[in-house]
């Protein structure tokens, strides 16, 4: 397939890229600055296309794509209406634009009340885009390229062992971010459409 990942220079688009490459799909990535490293400057059939989601009028695409993966979001109040609500419209508009037919978002199902107000929000707009679309909603990701995250993780599933408020855990639900890009994937091969999803807990580093 042809993809085309917003935000692959990121923590969950850097391990989306690669699984995507391995599996020989033809990427696209959009994102305001390159990425750096190895996953970016050996490959192929990997192509860098600057962009913002902000100013998509700007954006200029060379080929067809089948899919278009929104991964681009924040947790940082002053951002989280530009990248949460905002870029959902660019999303929109780029795959249009495009005749793009089909998006896969990110969201979540876990975080602080304002941040999951916005990606509710974002979500909305997908819906009501008259695109075809799939929504995938995380709870905690983890992995090596986020340090910190790892740490999180580690006392979220301790806290989900314990009896009584094991369950208030479980709604956090930490996944890997590897076992995260291989649901976004496996997604895009599934006949479902028009649906939401969530990302339960996931074993596995």
């Amino acid at each position: 397939m042809k993809l085309l990942v917003l935000g692959g220079n990121g923590f969950v688009g850097q391990a989306l890229l690669s699984l995507a490459l391995k599996m020989g799909h033809d990427v696209s990535y959009i994102s305001r600055h390159p990425g750096k490293g190895p996953l970016f400057e050996d490959h192929t059939s990997l192509t860098y296309i600057q962009g913002d989601l902000l100013a998509v009028e700007h954006i200029q695409l060379d080929q067809d794509y089948d899919w278009v993966i929104d991964l681009v979001g924040s947790i940082t109040p002053k951002t989280m209406d530009a990248l949460n609500i905002q870029a959902r419209q660019g999303t929109v508009a780029l795959a249009k634009t495009n005749q793009i037919p089909k998006v896969l978002y990110l969201s979540a199902n876990v975080g602080y009340p304002s941040y999951l107000k916005s990606k509710r929000v974002g979500e909305t707009i997908i819906q009501h885009s008259e695109l075809s679309y799939v929504i995938l909603r995380s709870g905690l990701i983890y992995g090596p390229g986020r340090p910190s995250s790892i740490a999180t993780a580690h006392l979220v599933k301790m806290g989900m062992a314990i009896p009584l408020i094991g369950n208030l855990f479980k709604s956090i639900a930490p996944a890997p971010v590897t076992s995260v890009a291989q649901q976004i994937l496996a997604a895009l091969n599934s006949d479902a459409i028009n649906l939401i999803w969530d990302i339960d807990s996931i074993s596995g580093d």
